[in-house]
């Protein structure tokens, strides 16, 4: 007998297929199943034979979960982080430079306000002209720079005219508007600048004299050594040269000049030309005399009041000195 399912050769006595499992007519006789019933051989799986026989409650595992997704890792930009730390950088090195500047900026006014004299010069000081001071010099033939222009009305203008009493009855002093020059004693009174060392130059004051016999300039001063030009109030004029507090002073030059205005309270433009040897003395912008003379070659400058026999006293204004 064969199988009705797979048409294999059934052995006797077999209640199913040995191939496909199939439940053979001996199987329904034994188990008084009817014969008409249906066979689930189409729900069961077919088997090769010898394989083992089919387990109905036998389950199949499902297949594991496919492993999940490995993306690969991303890669950080760093551009943004590059871009941070040179924004940083930068902004350091740009704080440090104010600083630098800043710290810098101090040092130097500190050192400027070092450097800035605090005491008379007592060697060669030359005051550079600033870029108002554009007046010519007005004694031709000599050229020259305006380098000193001050009213005498105070010592602001950083010229240090003398103050007070520099010598025995003798007094400086800035006075309604100008600066006074007086002595009590016989001699003569002289108030010097003492900021600046001239060698060759054009000098120029205007002067009153109040009382007394006699005022003028003095320039070139060394101590008390100094050249001394000076007029009176009856028209003469002389110049001297001083060596030392107590020798007589040599006089240079003398005479008389109706360039002058004569009497009291009269105001005379006074002016010296010093340059080299050459010495020239001006009253009111005309020469009134000259000479040559080799003593001194530099110094600073001053203003005199001159008492022969009596008290004097001299006011000053707009000195000026052009540098040749």
């Amino acid at each position: 007998m064969n199988c009705s399912n797979c048409g294999a050769s059934l052995p006797p006595g077999a209640t199913a297929c040995p191939r496909c499992g199939t439940l053979t007519p001996s199987y329904f006789t034994n188990s008084a199943a009817s014969p008409n019933e249906p066979t689930y051989a189409s729900s069961m799986p077919s088997t090769e034979y010898g394989s083992q026989p089919y387990d109905p409650y036998s389950v199949t595992p499902p297949p594991p979960p496919p492993p999940p997704l490995m993306l690969p890792p991303q890669r950080r930009d760093n551009r943004n982080k590059v871009g941070i730390i040179v924004g940083g950088l930068l902004l350091l090195i740009l704080v440090g430079a104010g600083v630098f500047a800043i710290v810098s900026h101090i040092s130097s006014t500190n050192q400027t306000a070092k450097a800035s004299p605090t005491t008379q010069a007592t060697t060669h000081t030359v005051i550079t002209p600033t870029s108002s001071n554009t007046e010519p010099n007005p004694y031709p033939p000599d050229s020259g720079t305006l380098a000193l222009n001050d009213p005498l009305s105070d010592n602001s203008k950083g010229y240090a005219w003398e103050e007070g009493q520099p010598y025995s009855g003798t007094t400086c002093a800035f006075t309604g508007g100008a600066y006074d020059v007086s002595i009590t004693q016989q001699g003569i009174a002289p108030c010097a600048e003492t900021s600046t060392d001239f060698s060759n130059f054009a000098f120029q004051v205007q002067m009153t004299l109040i009382k007394g016999s006699a005022g003028g300039i003095i320039f070139r001063i060394n101590g008390p050594k100094y050249y001394y030009c000076y007029i009176h109030q009856d028209g003469s004029y002389g110049c001297s040269l001083y060596v030392d507090a107590t020798s007589t002073p040599r006089v240079l030059v003398s005479g008389s000049s109706s360039a002058i205005k004569t009497g009291p309270k009269q105001s005379n433009l006074i002016a010296v030309v010093a340059n080299s040897n050459n010495i020239k003395l001006y009253a009111n912008g005309q020469l009134i005399t000259s000479m040559s003379d080799n003593s001194y070659s530099h110094g600073a400058i001053g203003l005199v009041a001159e008492d022969d026999s009596s008290p004097a006293e001299a006011v000053f204004s707009n000195a000026k000195v052009w540098t040749i």
